[in-house]
């Protein structure tokens, strides 16, 4: 698709498909066996208890997971270095001795001038030159293209069609690259068909005692201050601890809770179709919620050029009201264990809240699972014959004019405010020439629109004077 940002008349293209076929996956972009923590969806049987979480008080925040699924890529050292979390040292100096080699692309480059926050987890999930292995260290870093890389920790390795449990995140053991939210997934029209990946204030609201030392399956562990940190600062749930699997209750519908914008639905249907693991400690009265970060881009970026605000978003912000009451309404599922993935028997898929992962197909195919687009972006800008015009641009509010093609019919349209609130949609639109309404937009600023056809899904941005 392409844009232009030129609009008193809409022309939409619909030559050719977007999406590739149905019903199978791409391993590059949702890896792992189907029966894997981070793609089984909760069962209808899951037993919830309350996790008891409040708002954050210094809001919601990304911790962004280096992944690099390049087996191609020239191989590149990977050293040692010892700064680890301490901000008055420096990342970016070997120290030490080889932890392995890996293959990433030259101009790949991972600093502090790139990274989020002055001491972030920084974990990496890097796929190897056998397009099987990956492998897991933290805290990466790569601070000038085409020299050797720096880290400290390394952690088991895993299959990229496995299980995929285990990983670098050292407070619970779990996975990098299972549970992130990847590119194209947090887009309009995108979705998010797996489990997600969260941190908490350990102080607040993780419980320790000597019996679980803090952890809960499939964690294999918590972090070393455990025992004289969790719950010191509030009244935990005694059920809410290291590798909790949280989610919305089935009982709750995502109407009620009247959210505001776009990407909180897309959340909240995960949260509530799949939930997220609890992988790490904030350390601070916050909430980190995993995201990629990739030779192929960043979900922060994608996320602000797409909806026009960041997906880091403080106390009374839309989003950050929409995250609030999905954190609210989070119970911890207490029969999720190595046989009851989600809640129940692993072996029935037919009773769960969303459909189960699909087949692979080969990677880096592209594929799609359950109709959900799995390439990088939704969005494909390079697909000339798929465009979406708006020209010319910007127009007058009061002379919005829609023509759509004659071999089109049955159009859904929708218009987003950049805050990522519907604020109008029109289905079934069958008339040649269809004229827009004053009243149907906010006044003068910036919108997404989104049309839809039996064969694509296509965007443009639509300027008002």
């Amino acid at each position: 698709m392409k844009h232009y940002f030129l609009s008193l008349a809409f022309l939409i293209s619909m030559v050719g498909s977007l999406f590739v076929s149905a019903q199978q996956r791409d391993p590059l972009k949702q890896p792992f066996s189907k029966t894997s923590i981070w793609n089984m969806p909760i069962h209808k049987d899951a037993q919830y208890v309350p996790a008891r979480i409040g708002a954050p008080l210094y809001g919601f925040y990304s911790d962004e997971e280096v992944i690099i699924l390049k087996p191609t890529a020239p191989l590149t050292g990977i050293y040692e270095n010892f700064a680890d979390w301490d901000a008055t040292k420096d990342r970016c100096i070997k120290q030490g001795s080889l932890i392995f080699s890996a293959p990433i692309p030259t101009d790949f480059v991972y600093s502090k001038n790139e990274w989020e926050g002055t001491t972030p987890n920084s974990g990496l999930a890097v796929l190897m030159a056998d397009g099987v292995t990956i492998k897991h260290t933290q805290p990466f870093a790569r601070c000038t293209a085409g020299t050797d890389a720096t880290s400290h920790y390394k952690f088991p390795s895993q299959n990229l069609t496995g299980d995929g449990t285990r990983g670098g995140h050292g407070g619970s053991g779990l996975s990098t690259l299972g549970g992130t939210i990847r590119l194209g997934e947090m887009v309009p029209g995108g979705k998010i068909n797996h489990a997600l990946k969260i941190n908490l204030y350990g102080a607040k609201y993780y419980f320790y005692d000597a019996a679980t030392k803090g952890y809960r399956w499939p964690a294999v562990n918590a972090d070393g201050y455990a025992a004289g940190n969790y719950g010191k600062k509030g009244t935990p749930a005694e059920d809410c601890r290291i590798g909790a699997l949280l989610a919305i209750p089935n009982s709750v519908t995502i109407e009620s809770l009247n959210l505001e914008t776009e990407p909180g639905k897309i959340m909240a249907e995960a949260f509530r179709n799949y939930g997220a693991y609890i992988v790490d400690d904030a350390a601070w009265d916050a909430v980190n919620i995993c995201t990629e970060h990739s030779p192929d881009g960043t979900v922060q970026n994608e996320f602000s050029e797409t909806w026009g605000f960041s997906f880091e978003t403080s106390n009374g912000q839309p989003f950050a009201n929409d995250l609030e009451k999905i954190l609210k309404n989070l119970n911890v599922v207490i029969n999720n264990t190595a046989t009851t993935i989600g809640g129940g028997l692993n072996a029935d898929e037919t009773n769960r809240l969303a459909p189960m992962a699909c087949d692979f197909a080969p990677a880096g195919s592209g594929k799609t699972c359950n109709g959900i687009a799995t390439s990088s972006r939704i969005i494909n800008i390079r697909k000339k014959e798929c465009e979406l015009k708006i020209f010319p641009n910007p127009v007058n509010i009061s002379n919005i004019t829609f023509i759509i093609p004659n071999n089109e019919k049955n159009i859904k349209m929708e218009i987003f405010d950049y805050s990522g609130k519907l604020i109008f949609s029109k289905i079934n639109i069958s008339e040649k020439e269809f004229k827009l309404a004053p009243s149907c937009l906010c006044g003068s600023g910036m919108y997404l629109v989104r049309v839809t056809s039996s064969a694509n899904v296509l965007y443009a941005k639509l300027i008002i004077n």
